[in-house]
């Protein structure tokens, strides 16, 4: 009888280390599948946040309210661990192409320089290009068309599963 005793309880042990086993293994299971999709998205990057800065004409300093849509978007950045923020600056057709491209690079290099100074923003995290007049917003001719393509657009990009960073969008002055 002792002995049916002791192989009854070894029997219930070796169900129990077996139950233990299992779960384990399922927890393993699922964490190799978790790992699996994270480095799937690794490179998956998708638009997290954006705006549009205007720029007044031949101007390339922040005003009150561009500041304060780019603290916004920045507000919620670095919560986010995998990102990098887009910052294209453009022009109106008025001038040579030559001003043109370094305006834009101009009113780029103000938005760059506010992230990283009020922010905290890495560098490495920001790529910058000055587009002049190329890629316009409005192909019109007349002041209000030229006034929207005085800008300079803010993307950011996220390859976290869970980026929740607000999008906001200026009108143009």
């Amino acid at each position: 009888m002792t002995a049916d005793n002791h192989a009854g309880e070894a029997m219930n042990r070796a169900n129990q280390v077996g139950t233990e086993l299992n779960t384990r293994v399922d927890q393993t299971n699922a964490n190799v599948d978790q790992l699996r999709t994270t480095v799937a998205n690794l490179d998956d990057y998708k638009v997290a946040g954006e705006t549009s800065v205007p720029f007044r004409f031949n101007k390339y300093t922040l005003d009150k309210e561009s500041k304060e849509e780019l603290d916004k978007l920045a507000g919620n950045v670095n919560s986010a661990k995998r990102y990098f923020i887009s910052v294209e600056g453009f022009t109106d057709t008025t001038g040579t192409a030559a001003y043109n491209e370094e305006l834009s690079r101009k009113r780029a290099d103000a938005v760059v320089q506010y992230l990283v100074t009020k922010h905290d923003i890495p560098i490495y995290r920001i790529h910058m290009i000055g587009l002049g007049k190329e890629k316009p917003v409005d192909m019109g001719k007349n002041r209000a068309a030229r006034a929207k393509n005085r800008r300079v657009e803010v993307k950011i990009y996220s390859a976290d599963q869970n980026a929740a960073v607000s999008q906001v969008s200026q009108p143009a002055r």
